[in-house]
C-alpha cells in the first residue's frame, strides 16, 4: 500500500493543490476525482463520499485483516461492528477501519480502508462489489435503510439492531451508480428508506436515486442533524429511529399524496376574483382570479384592445391593483393616452386631435390615477418569445404587477425565428401558464380568431365563434383558464356598435355560452352593458373606436 507524498496541481481541473501523489506513483484529485493509475491495486481519497476509483488489477490483492472493537469517538460498540463486519486494523503504524466488500459469490473483492484524518483507500475493485454491509443484510426483508457512509450505517444499527442497513461505497457522488449495480438486491425489500446526509449533495443524491426504484417503494428520511452519527453522538437515538418511521414516500414532482391535503386548506374555499365591468360575463366567470390566464378572442378590428383596457382599468381603479401593459401594436405613449381618455370618459381620437378638451388639472388627475400606478413595456411591433417572457416576469416580480394585459399573442409569434408557428405558440402559452402559477400574476392575453368561423360565418360580420375558431394552436384553449369570445357585426348599421360576449371556457365555473351585450358610447368612449340588439335604442351610436394610429 502506498503512502501519501505531496499535493500537486491537477492536470484535469487545474486546481493548485487538490491532486494527492502517492509513493507508488498513483494520484487522485479531491476536486474533480481525476485519478492516475499505479502498478498495484491501491487508490486513495480524502472524502468518504467521493468516488474511489479502483486500480486495474495486475496481481493478487493482499487484503488486510483486523478485529472487531469499540469505536469510542463514534460511540459505536464492538458488537455492532461484529454484526455488520466492520473491523479495526493497522496500516503503517496507524490505526484504520476496514470494511470488506463482497461480490455475488460471497468472495471479498475489495476493502474500503478508513485512515486518520478521513483519508480513504480502496484495495481491489469496487465495481465487482455491492453495497457496503450488503453481505450481512437478509435479502428480501421488510425494510432496508441506506446511508451515505459506513459510520452512519453503524450508527443506525447501534440504535436499532436487527433491521437491515447498508451504505454507499462511494457516498453521494456515486449513489446512482452504486444503487444501479445493486438494484436487484435493493428491490427485493418491501420498503427502502434513503437516509442520506442532511446537506445539498445528500438531498440531491436521494432525489436522484428514488426514481430508480419501483414507484411507492422508496422513502426519504429527513434528519434534524447532518447525519446519523451526529444523531447518535447527540444522544438522539430515538429520533434517529423515528426519522426512518416518519420517512415520506417519494413521489415525482407534481404528485401529491392525499394524506398531505388538509381539511383546513379545503375549507378556505375559492375567493371570488376581481369583478368584470360586464355583469353577465362577470356572473358566469365569477371574475378574474389571481394566477389565472384569461384569453380574449375576436376577429380583427372588433375592439379587443379597447375591451382589454376597459377590463384592466376597471380592476386597477376598483381594487387598487397594479397593472402591467404589454401592447405590441402601440407605443407606451399611445397606451397611456388611451388610459387617460378612458379614465376621463372621452373618446380617444377626439383627445388625440384636441388635447385641450381636457384641462391641465384633468390631464394630471387622469395621469396620476390611471397611468402612474401602472407599468408599461414599450416594444412596438413583434418581439422574440424569450425576451418577452423575461419582461413579463420582470413586470410580475420586480414591478409587483398583479394583472398584465398582453396584446396580442400573434405579434409575439411573428417575432419568433422559428418556422413552426404552431409549436412556438404552444411554447408561449405553456410559459404564460407557468408564469401565472409561479408568480400569482393574472394575464389577459388577446388572441385573433380565424376569419371564417367554425359555424361557417365571418368573424368580422358577427359570425358565432367557438374554441375551434382560435387561430394557431390548440394550446390557446387548453392552457387558458377562461376564454372569452367577442362577436360584433361591423357591417350592420343598426348593431355595429353592439358587442356580444360569448364565454367559450371557464375552468372554475364550467359555464359557457352567451354572456351578455355591451354598447359603445361614441361620445364618452366607454363600453357599458346593454340589452340584446333587438331591445336596444334605435339611436345607438357608432362603432368601436380601436384606432391607435393617431
Amino acid at each position: 500500500m502506498a503512502d501519501f507524498m505531496q499535493h500537486e496541481p491537477c492536470p484535469s481541473c487545474g486546481s493548485k493543490d487538490n491532486l494527492a501523489r502517492y509513493t507508488d506513483g498513483s494520484a487522485y484529485c479531491f476536486g474533480c476525482a481525476h485519478h492516475e493509475h499505479a502498478s498495484d491495486n491501491e487508490h486513495t481519497s480524502d472524502n468518504e463520499h467521493e468516488e474511489a476509483a479502483p486500480m486495474k488489477q495486475k496481481k493478487p490483492v493482499a487484503f488486510m485483516s483486523g478485529s472487531y472493537e469499540d469505536l469510542p469517538k463514534r460511540r459505536i460498540k464492538a458488537e455492532t461492528c461484529r454484526a455488520l463486519d466492520y473491523k479495526v486494523g493497522t496500516y503503517n503504524g496507524r490505526a484504520c477501519h476496514i470494511a470488506d466488500m463482497y461480490n455475488e459469490r460471497g468472495e471479498v473483492v475489495a476493502q474500503k480502508v478508513r485512515l486518520p484524518g478521513k483519508d480513504f483507500m480502496v484495495l481491489g475493485d469496487l465495481k465487482e462489489a455491492g453495497l457496503v454491509f450488503q453481505h450481512r443484510a437478509k435479502e428480501g426483508g421488510k425494510r432496508l435503510v441506506i446511508t451515505e457512509g459506513e459510520i452512519d450505517a453503524l450508527s443506525y444499527a447501534q440504535v436499532h439492531p436487527g433491521w437491515q442497513v447498508v451504505s454507499l461505497p462511494n457516498g453521494a457522488n456515486g449513489a446512482v451508480r452504486s444503487i444501479k449495480r445493486a438494484l436487484e438486491f435493493v428491490e427485493s425489500f418491501g420498503e427502502v428508506v434513503l437516509m442520506f446526509d442532511n446537506d445539498a449533495p445528500g438531498r440531491e443524491a436521494a432525489y436522484a436515486v428514488a426514481p430508480l426504484l419501483t414507484p411507492g417503494k422508496c422513502k426519504i428520511a429527513q434528519l434534524p442533524l447532518k447525519d446519523a452519527n451526529d444523531m447518535l453522538l447527540q444522544g438522539k437515538g430515538k429520533d434517529l429511529i423515528q426519522a426512518v418511521y416518519n420517512a415520506k414516500t417519494y413521489r415525482p414532482d407534481g404528485i401529491i399524496g392525499g394524506e398531505s391535503i388538509l381539511l383546513s386548506d379545503l375549507k378556505r374555499g375559492i375567493k371570488r376574483g376581481w369583478s368584470m365591468p360586464f355583469p353577465q360575463l362577470d356572473q358566469m366567470t365569477r371574475g378574474i382570479r389571481k394566477g389565472e390566464l384569461v384569453l380574449l378572442a375576436a376577429g380583427s378590428g372588433l375592439g379587443k384592445s379597447t375591451i382589454g383596457r376597459i377590463m384592466t382599468h376597471h380592476v386597477q381603479q376598483r381594487y387598487d391593483a397594479k397593472v402591467g401593459y404589454v401592447m405590441l401594436e402601440e407605443s407606451a405613449e399611445v397606451t397611456a393616452r388611451q388610459l387617460i381618455a378612458l379614465h376621463s370618459g372621452v373618446r380617444y381620437v377626439e383627445l388625440a386631435e384636441s388635447p385641450n378638451m381636457l384641462t391641465d388639472e384633468q390631464w394630471q388627475t387622469a395621469l396620476d390615477s390611471a397611468v402612474k400606478p401602472a407599468a408599461f413595456y414599450d416594444a412596438f411591433g413583434s418581439t422574440e418569445i424569450d425576451n418577452l417572457l423575461a419582461k413579463l416576469n420582470y413586470l410580475a416580480v420586480a414591478e409587483d404587477c398583479e394583472l398584465i394585459l398582453l396584446d396580442h399573442v400573434s405579434m409575439v409569434i411573428s417575432g419568433s425565428k422559428s418556422d413552426n408557428e404552431r409549436k412556438e405558440l404552444d411554447r408561449l402559452m405553456t410559459e404564460l401558464r407557468t408564469l401565472c402559477e409561479r408568480t400569482g400574476v393574472s394575464i389577459i392575453a388577446i388572441s385573433h380568431v380565424n376569419r371564417v368561423t367554425s359555424q361557417g360565418g365571418f368573424s368580422n360580420e358577427g359570425g358565432q365563434i367557438s374554441l375551434n375558431s382560435l387561430r394557431g394552436s390548440g394550446a390557446l384553449a387548453q392552457l387558458a383558464d377562461t376564454v372569452i369570445g367577442v362577436e360584433r357585426n361591423q357591417q350592420d348599421e343598426d348593431t355595429k356598435n353592439i358587442v356580444h360576449f360569448r364565454l367559450l371556457k371557464s375552468r372554475v365555473t364550467g359555464e359557457t355560452g352567451s354572456s351578455g351585450y355591451a354598447a359603445y358610447n361614441h361620445e364618452t368612449g366607454l363600453l357599458t352593458a346593454c340589452e340584446p340588439p333587438n331591445k336596444t335604442d334605435d339611436n345607438a351610436e357608432s362603432i368601436f373606436d380601436d384606432s391607435n394610429d393617431i
